[in-house]
């Protein structure tokens, strides 16, 4: 009989059940951890971590379609399916917390005039905490992270179990997608009225085309409750936000980061691809205030700039 194999995000045990369910022997699970964000293929090529849940024990032998993925793996672990559904939830929700700690510690950084992105790196030089995930910005989107906690927490209001460090971790992500948008209110006490923006990405990550969970929908709902009109460029993500907004006269999507930016009295930088050089020379040519909700900017950069910089726990 042909394997069947199963992969998806569930409330805990939902796939061993489904399994058990199965006049079968030969069912495994398998949860895609090892995928990386804007790298998906060569993760799947040359995963860092394969995890096989497994109907009935040691019967790996039977599942000849994946044994190349298996044998490039740098690590693996066979285990019952309810335990791989367990780990899998579990390593997802440290990813986030670690996300959600950074940005919270953010917070206290820019009290102490502290860099944070110094700090992260800092962090990852200590071979117990590792350098993934230590970036502060305005919090995680996308809808594995966000899917994962939610069924998590699903699974612990299921058997009435509290997870407050779980619950903490979605509130403070979500809070984080505000905070840029707070310090703009500050930095002109308030007199934000009627103003034009520039706003750079829309996507939940760089190079990505999708907007669920990005920090540029709460952003523009609180940029338009004062009546602000909004440039967005956002190359990949475009015709989503053309669709989501198309009857919103207060957006215009433009081609170029730079098109019309003589118009505006202040950048947001939402997410902002690698492969895309900054020019800081034509932000000089206007030296408005740039608030970075994702630390894209470098010291260097940040020390060139002619107008004010204000990122998520690093300032000018």
């Amino acid at each position: 009989a042909l394997p069947v194999i199963m992969s998806s995000i569930e409330k805990l045990g939902i796939v061993s059940v489904l399994a058990q369910n199965l006049q079968r022997a030969w069912v495994y699970y398998v949860p895609f951890v090892f995928l990386q964000d804007g790298d998906a293929y060569s993760s799947m090529l040359n995963p860092a971590l394969w995890l096989l849940g497994e109907k009935t024990a040691n019967s790996s032998q039977h599942l000849e379609v994946l044994k190349p993925l298996m044998q490039h793996a740098h690590a693996a672990h066979y285990a019952d399916i309810a335990t791989i559904e367990f780990a899998r939830s579990s390593i997802m929700a440290m990813l986030a917390t670690r996300v959600s700690f950074m940005n919270e510690m953010s917070r206290l950084a820019d009290s102490q005039q502290v860099d944070i992105k110094q700090v992260s790196r800092i962090m990852g030089l200590d071979e117990r905490v590792g350098s993934s995930y230590l970036q502060a910005g305005w919090g995680f989107g996308g809808n594995i992270l966000p899917t994962e906690l939610a069924k998590l927490q699903q699974s612990s209001m299921s058997h009435s179990l509290d997870m407050p460090l779980l619950q903490s971790v979605m509130h403070i992500n979500e809070d984080q997608k505000e905070l840029i948008f707070r310090k703009f209110w500050q930095y002109f006490d308030g007199f934000i009225d009627n103003k034009t923006v520039m706003v750079w990405g829309g996507s939940y990550k760089s190079g990505s085309g999708r907007t669920a969970g990005s920090a540029i929908h709460p952003l523009l709902a609180l940029l338009w409750s004062y009546n602000i009109r909004t440039l967005v460029y956002s190359d990949k993500a475009q015709d989503e936000l053309a669709a989501l907004y198309q009857q919103q006269p207060l957006l215009q999507l433009i081609n170029t980061p730079y098109q019309q930016l003589n118009a505006a009295q202040a950048v947001f930088i939402v997410s902002w691809s690698p492969q895309d050089q900054l020019d800081i020379a034509k932000l000089n040519q206007q030296a408005m205030p740039v608030f970075d909700a994702q630390n894209v900017m470098t010291r260097s950069q940040i020390d060139s700039l002619a107008g004010d910089y204000l990122g998520i726990g690093r300032s000018k």
